[in-house]
């Protein structure tokens, strides 16, 4: 299956642990993924919400295209849900892509986004409608 590229410029991927059943994501699941609303897969896994640094631009495509959002509104999002003591995963920020592609390797319930060109067959990309 070819991935559903989330941007425009250089090519930006979600992906996700090899055993990981879910194979395409709608754009309302891509968000609640991506803020961190959702804290666990079908089937109870615990999501690992992995991103690039602040300030990459395949973290600034995959917040505009999945949830619509800049880098501020996001970290504001994620402000206002702790102020709320809602229940989110926070994410977690890599030094290079290879960290993070080499992390989703080994945790079951990793979803990331990285630059289509570092994926690897040891993770699986996911479709986005």
């Amino acid at each position: 299956m070819a991935p559903v590229l989330l941007a425009q410029g250089p090519a930006t991927c979600l992906i996700v642990n090899k055993t990981n059943p879910v194979t395409s994501l709608s754009k309302a699941q891509a968000r609640k993924l991506l803020t961190g609303a959702q804290t666990t897969w079908p089937g109870g896994e615990r999501v690992v919400l992995l991103m690039p640094a602040l300030g990459d631009p395949t973290r600034a495509q995959a917040l505009k295209k999945c949830c619509s959002m800049t880098e501020q509104q996001y970290a504001g999002d994620l402000l206002h849900a702790n102020f709320l003591g809602e229940e989110r995963v926070e994410p977690k920020t890599l030094p290079s892509a290879k960290a993070i592609v080499d992390a989703v390797q080994v945790l079951r319930g990793a979803i990331a986004v990285v630059g289509c060109g570092q994926v690897t067959d040891q993770v699986r990309m996911v479709s986005f409608e």
